[in-house]
């Protein structure tokens, strides 16, 4: 389905992520290969998803939590898009955009929960995400 850049050696933990297209009904399989600078690979051990249809409007912001980068999908109408704001948990506005963003990075955010609104024409889908440092 794809490929995601590994970081290369490191001491710290990284995360990868990766949006594919799936069947809209039944089963789905997964599984990932891993492929060293030496050419060297793993396979890990398939994972069955039944149903990965998509519902209308759906917003997904992942991972979730996060040490700071979050990643937004929306699969609604995105003409229907208005902004999209962020609120701590003392209910201050700390990010405020007019255009979609695919990701936000809130690594200079203390940890603690935050929660997303994301306006629509007709209606408002709010998600709470949890900033972990």
């Amino acid at each position: 389905m794809g490929t995601v850049e590994g970081a290369g050696n490191s001491v710290t933990q990284k995360d990868y992520s990766f949006t594919g297209t799936a069947s809209s009904s039944g089963t789905s399989y997964y599984r990932l290969k891993q492929t060293d600078f030496n050419g060297q690979f793993e396979y890990s051990d398939i994972i069955a998803i039944e149903n990965c249809q998509k519902e209308t409007d759906e917003l997904i912001i992942y991972p979730n939590p996060s040490y700071g980068i979050f990643n937004i999908i929306f699969n609604g109408d995105p003409t229907q898009f208005l902004s999209m704001e962020i609120d701590n948990s003392a209910g201050e506005k700390i990010y405020f955009s007019e255009s979609f963003q695919p990701s936000i990075d809130l690594s200079e955010m203390s940890s603690g929960n935050y929660f997303v609104h994301f306006n629509l024409d007709a209606k408002t889908i709010t998600k709470e995400i949890v900033l972990q440092k």
